[in-house]
């Protein structure tokens, strides 16, 4: 028969693995959901810089003599 000291001992041990089991299973989940925050986070970036590129083109365009239409362009063109 088992004395009550061995039996306590037993339940800490028991313990202590299934909170090492937890602590392992929440720190994977962690580094998980870091993993997936850095690749939105890249995809973000990714998408800002080609907003802002095709931002930069349309102002150039915009601004651009050669190909701003005037309005005797347009009339000959209506006409």
């Amino acid at each position: 028969m088992k004395t009550a000291a061995q039996v306590d001992s037993r339940h800490m041990r028991m313990f202590f693995i299934l909170v090492c089991h937890i602590l392992l299973i929440v720190l994977t989940l962690l580094f998980l959901n870091y993993e997936k925050y850095i690749e939105i986070e890249q995809r973000r970036q990714k998408l800002e810089s080609t907003i802002s590129d095709f931002a930069q083109r349309v102002v150039a365009a915009a601004h651009d003599p050669d190909a701003q239409v005037t309005v005797d362009v347009m009339r000959n063109y209506v006409e």
